[in-house]
């Protein structure tokens, strides 16, 4: 489907970016480049723990293997016997 369509169907709106809206999108990217030479800021570092919270609260808790847990196959490095997909 074309964005045509997506316009005709009422889905996207036409918006004229102003000035001021590219300047802050600058701001943005000049931020991060610095970040990424040193300290994070705040920004980040909230930004880098939230999403490391949301991946973790979407994964399924899996058991702890104990010693007397049986071992697949796909226990060791990968090889031909193993199916299992990672």
């Amino acid at each position: 489907m074309r964005l045509q369509q997506w316009k005709a169907n009422g889905w996207l709106q036409a918006h004229q970016t102003t000035p001021a809206q590219i300047g802050d999108l600058i701001a943005i990217v000049d931020r991060d480049l610095e970040d990424s030479m040193g300290e994070l800021s705040p920004d980040w570092q909230f930004g880098i723990a939230y999403n490391a919270a949301l991946i973790r609260l979407s994964r399924p808790r899996r058991k702890r293997p104990t010693s007397s847990t049986p071992r697949s196959p796909c226990a060791k490095p990968p090889s031909s016997n193993c199916s299992a997909i990672w």
